[in-house]
């Protein structure tokens, strides 16, 4: 997970051959008619599901540079595409569906990400407002951690050890993200092992970390090619 920077809202959510309108005048119209709907739960999904989601699929790749927003695996448009996801789920959060801050895109993984997630609360704040990369460290073998050595909330540092899976004693019964699935483990060991192979100065690496940064589609796990270029792995374990 990586902090993200959100640009304006979409100027226009209608799917095409509709009235255009905004986000904002779709969550003003939402705000107001789930006042009285008989299932506000069904009502918000259906609100959500009316807009043009390619649209807003094509504005969300460009701010996630085209990487999931949880565990950082590629995403695109493909076949099914992946869900435009609410981080705090549209069930419990229904004042937030309409949201920008609120929405993001996923990976469809396998037992991790929003397939993992479905209506939990995450309890952590949004990507546009918090700097995950400098909270959270990877080892070596991929193992994604939360850095001991930064000062994180208490309530920040619980919710993400429950989203990671990175607590102490036995293994969390239902981790929220798990991101530390043991598939995810491997690629990142992966991507570590290839970025650490070639012999380069410092400032070589310093430029590869700037290059990676520059990409409009990202490299795959780009916050554990960082940590390593940086030679920050297992910093704060």
């Amino acid at each position: 997970m990586r902090g993200l920077t959100k640009g304006l809202p979409p100027i226009d959510v209608s799917p095409p051959g509709q009235v255009p309108r905004s986000l904002a005048a779709a969550d003003a119209a939402y705000q107001l008619s789930r006042l009285t709907a008989a299932d506000p739960v069904a009502h918000a999904r259906s609100a959500f599901d009316s807009m043009h989601k390619r649209y807003l699929r094509d504005l969300l790749f460009v701010e996630q540079r085209y990487l999931c927003v949880y565990c950082e695996r590629e995403i695109d448009e493909g076949h099914p595409p992946p869900p435009v996801d609410h981080w705090n789920p549209l069930s419990l959060y229904l004042h937030e569906v309409f949201d920008w801050n609120n929405l993001h895109l996923s990976c469809r993984g396998l037992d991790t990400c929003d397939d993992r997630k479905k209506s939990v609360a995450l309890n952590l704040p949004w990507p546009a407002t918090f700097q995950y990369e400098d909270v959270l460290g990877f080892t070596s073998g991929g193992r994604l951690y939360v850095r001991t050595d930064v000062p994180v909330p208490p309530p920040v540092r619980q919710a993400l050890e429950i989203a990671l899976e990175d607590q102490s004693g036995p293994p969390i019964a239902r981790s929220s993200l798990n991101l530390n699935h043991p598939a995810l483990c491997k690629a990142r060991e992966a991507v570590i092992e290839t970025e650490l192979e070639a012999p380069l100065t410092p400032a070589q690496r310093q430029r590869r970390v700037a290059d990676l940064l520059a990409l409009v589609r990202r490299a795959e796990f780009i916050s554990a090619r960082l940590a390593a270029l940086n030679g920050q792995l297992g910093a704060g374990r």
